[in-house]
């Protein structure tokens, strides 16, 4: 396969706290201690990068795994104050996986965040009281995240709910969103991906059968945008069968830091860098043939279930990667050097 792709962001992902869930979807996983990096490298790498906005004209962007809550937070946004990045990207924080605590802990842990700099926070949901904590294997977590967005409501913070779409949560989605609007700012609902540990629960994604059975209550709160990028695995193998399928034509580059790389990130010019992330690009490419190929050779034409352009590709490279025994780190990731290949922005 060889296709043209303009380089859009640049992402620096390192580890800094550990989550306090256990979800059913987890795309990360716990980073071993003696794998993680520390802030002034962290530090040092972002500062060394901040060029590729001039030079490349990519967009600087860094996520820190897996959850908000580590000691860093005002530094780190202090850092991105000095960077050229999105502002309204890095003062939200998505408060899922932090540790639970009492209300007046939380008081004072939302007194930190906002000294930080922190000015808006996010949420994702995964069903009612007992369905939310079954799925993140905590007890108690619906509970929690319901006194921070209360806590965050009082305070004005704008309060985001993101709510998952899959079979376990349809029969009581429209209670859900009803609690939800008590506090929420904005909701939002949103298909799984196929990734990380979601990829086992793929018989739980949403079929057009289930979607059509939501409620225009609901319905009103998934973008039709959004939902038109959605399509069966049929609907995509025909797609590509015609020539039809999306055309990828953008590429961003995932920089993953740990103890194993940070010594060579931080020796290494950003032109060397950016020169592996290119030929990892060509390699990722000429690991399989074309679009249509894929589809026909591991489409599943009986598969009813909705999935987004890039997740039907991932699917099938799973498939591809597997059979001709080549390296699944290579595959779009969220803990592993990689790019990531889009047709538009996501949700």
């Amino acid at each position: 396969m060889n296709i043209e792709l303009k380089e859009d962001k640049f992402h620096i992902r390192a580890f800094f706290a550990p989550c306090a869930c256990r979800c059913s979807f987890c795309c990360l996983g716990d980073c071993p201690k003696d794998e993680q990096i520390s802030f002034e490298d962290y530090e040092r790498v972002m500062k060394k990068f901040s060029g590729v906005v001039d030079i490349y004209g990519m967009r600087l962007r860094s996520f820190i795994y897996n959850c908000p809550e580590h000691s860093y937070v005002k530094k780190q946004i202090e850092l991105y104050n000095s960077l050229p990045m999105e502002k309204m990207e890095y003062v939200q924080l998505d408060l899922n996986g932090t540790k639970i605590k009492s209300a007046d802990e939380i008081v004072s842990w939302f007194d930190m965040l906002q000294d930080a700099g922190v000015e808006k926070v996010a949420f994702s949901w995964f069903g009612t009281e007992q369905t939310h904590d079954r799925f993140v294997n905590r007890k108690g977590y619906y509970q929690y995240l319901n006194l921070c967005a209360n806590e965050a409501k009082k305070r004005n913070m704008p309060v985001i709910s993101k709510v998952f779409l899959y079979k376990g949560i349809i029969g009581e989605i429209d209670e859900l969103i009803s609690h939800l609007n008590e506090f929420s700012t904005t909701i939002i609902c949103a298909f799984m991906e196929y990734s990380g540990n979601a990829k086992q629960m793929e018989k739980e994604f949403l079929t057009v059968q289930d979607l059509n059975s939501l409620s225009t209550k609901t319905k009103k709160y998934i973008d039709k945008v959004y939902r038109d990028k959605f399509k069966t695995e049929k609907e995509w193998i025909l797609l590509a069968k015609e020539g039809l399928f999306p055309r990828f034509n953008i590429v961003d580059y995932v920089l993953y830091l740990d103890s194993s790389n940070i010594q060579h990130i931080l020796d290494s010019s950003v032109e060397d860098i950016i020169s592996e992330f290119r030929k990892m690009n060509t390699e990722f490419q000429n690991s399989f043939g074309e679009i249509k190929d894929l589809a026909l050779k591991y489409g599943d034409l009986d598969c009813e279930i909705l999935y987004e352009c890039r997740d039907m590709l991932r699917k099938w490279l799973e498939q591809h990667f597997e059979k001709e025994s080549l390296d699944k780190m290579q595959l779009f990731s969220f803990t592993h050097n990689c790019v990531e290949w889009k047709v538009y922005e996501r949700l």
